[in-house]
């Protein structure tokens, strides 16, 4: 049988981020935009991050978006769960 793995990723927190934009000075929905374009951004290369400890490839990321991502892959040995708890931690 072939075990499986599966990483979840989640940014949480970053709601304060995204809405903590300033009223009143016009381009509200730009600045929106732009902060939402980050957090994506920041979302992709963390999940880039883990494939890559886990030593996965590209088709292991199944899904990234809203601050999350979901990968799946072949059973981890130990020291890939090593390096992917590492690279969770940011380490």
């Amino acid at each position: 049988m072939n075990e499986r793995a599966v990483i979840l990723g989640d940014l949480s927190g970053l709601q304060g981020f995204l809405f903590a934009v300033a009223a009143g000075q016009g381009g509200q929905a730009k600045r929106l935009r732009a902060r939402s374009f980050y957090l994506q951004m920041v979302t992709e290369v963390a999940a880039q991050r883990l494939r890559v400890a886990a030593g996965w490839s590209q088709n292991a990321i199944t899904f990234c978006a809203a601050c999350k991502c979901l990968l799946t892959g072949p059973a981890l040995s130990a020291g890939q769960l090593v390096r992917v708890e590492a690279a969770a931690r940011g380490v």
